[in-house]
């Protein structure tokens, strides 16, 4: 936790002598079928998603964006609370800073991991690269996705190493799939794990 909030003072120490302009707080909340992330399933239970983006702050070295995520399953298994700081990089993208809390509750939880992460887009290809660099199980696992988005229809594959990989070594495919939402707010996702040869289907709704 005091890594995270070193972090957090450095980029505000950042901000320091430039006029911002701030935007109030949003809250979002999706429930989905199974939470499934980054080719990983929890236990087969409904989970409410809510969102809070707390502020996001545009200043002349690019917007500043502060937020929590939660991940809270109906029936079974762990909790999730997920604390973000995103930095604008101008034409280039965005660096992001996560603290992952799991199992417990909101900055108590038994397990916290931190991961900074780099996304940007390129003619039409979004690009994610996600390395932690805090954490007992994860630390130095490193995570890249690909997104492209097709008449409606948003295709992904995504590889890691380390905790991702059944095997525990090297760099392997875990995340391939594509995924659709309505005007209503409902969506569909199908996700394959060629690491664990595991598919999921699930389905969800944004309110």
């Amino acid at each position: 936790m005091k890594k995270f909030i070193m972090v957090v003072a450095a980029i505000a120490a950042l901000l320091m002598g430039v006029t911002p302009a701030f935007a109030g707080a949003e809250l979002s909340v999706d429930t989905f079928s199974r939470h499934v992330w980054r080719g990983q399933a929890g236990p087969a239970s409904i989970s409410i998603q809510p969102t809070l983006d707390l502020v996001s702050i545009d200043s002349n070295v690019g917007a500043t964006s502060i937020g929590i995520w939660g991940q809270i399953p109906i029936t079974d298994g762990d909790t999730e609370y997920d604390i973000t700081v995103s930095q604008e990089a101008g034409e280039y993208g965005t660096v992001s800073i996560t603290s992952y809390y799991y199992d417990g509750p909101f900055l108590e939880a038994d397990s916290h991991d931190i991961e900074v992460g780099v996304d940007g887009s390129f003619g039409g290809v979004d690009l994610f690269i996600g390395r932690f660099v805090s954490g007992d199980d994860v630390k130095d696992d490193t995570y890249i996705q690909i997104d492209y988005e097709l008449d409606g229809y948003n295709f992904h594959v995504g590889a890691g190493d380390g905790s991702y990989v059944a095997e525990g070594d090297g760099f392997a495919l875990v995340n391939v799939g594509v995924s659709v939402a309505t005007e209503g707010g409902y969506g569909a996702s199908f996700i394959y794990n060629p690491d664990s040869e595991t598919p999921y289907l699930v389905v969800s709704k944004s309110w």
